[in-house]
């Protein structure tokens, strides 16, 4: 996708074209076409850039943390974004990548919620570290900007990880093992004297062999003269 925007960039620039009229505009049949291609096309190199490597990176980390649904979540992210600023966006040409990037990032620090587990987390506070500045698009700061995509797309990625936060992995729950998998663990438990030390030391999991004790009462010498005596 991203070797497709920049192709798209460079007849742009070479071809002195432009081809925002193809970007999204809301509520109008026209700007319908603009949910697909709208992600494609950029007003320049500078606003290209800028979205190239927070795309790269967000969609490598969902692409390595969730091989599952990764595919799954990239298209809810990209189509409910397109559509839901058509549907509420200003009148105007809405144009970038950014709110898929946006969508993409609140995935990844919502399923660190979610889930609370070590790669989630490590994810969400790595998504923090390098885009915490992030929150400032989703102000009408910039009248040039299309905050409402950062907004929409970021709902969108929220939506994402709470429809996908169960999908794909089980908190472990610690288990006590059964009878058969205490058979198969390998003996350790127990110590044997003699001759058949080494054999058990080898030996599946099992119970000690068990060893006969013979006692014999011998009396003392002194007992014994005075049982003679009595």
């Amino acid at each position: 996708m991203l070797v497709i925007m920049w192709i798209v960039q460079l007849i742009q620039y070479f071809g002195h074209a432009d081809l925002t009229f193809l970007g999204l505009y809301p509520r109008t049949l026209s700007g319908l076409s603009g949910i697909l291609f709208a992600p494609f096309i950029h007003a320049g190199f500078f606003h290209l850039i800028n979205n190239t490597l927070p795309f790269l990176i967000t969609a490598f980390a969902i692409k390595s943390a969730y091989p599952d649904i990764a595919r799954r979540v990239f298209v809810l992210i990209y189509f409910l974004t397109g559509i839901w600023v058509w549907v509420a966006a200003r009148p105007a040409y809405h144009i970038g990548a950014s709110g898929i990037v946006y969508g993409m990032i609140s995935f990844l620090l919502l399923m660190g919620l979610l889930r609370r587990e070590k790669k989630s987390i490590s994810l969400a506070l790595m998504v923090v570290f390098l885009y915490g500045s992030f929150i400032w698009g989703l102000f009408p700061i910039d009248p040039a900007v299309s905050w409402e995509s950062h907004m929409l797309g970021a709902v969108a990625g929220v939506f994402a990880a709470y429809r996908y936060r169960k999908v794909g992995w089980q908190k472990k729950v610690p288990v006590e093992p059964t009878p058969e998998e205490l058979e198969k663990m390998p003996y350790w438990k127990y110590e044997v004297e003699g001759p058949l030390k080494d054999e058990y030391r080898q030996a599946p999991f099992k119970s000690p062999p068990s060893i006969p004790i013979h006692y014999i009462f011998k009396p003392s010498a002194g007992k014994k003269a005075k049982d003679e005596e009595s």
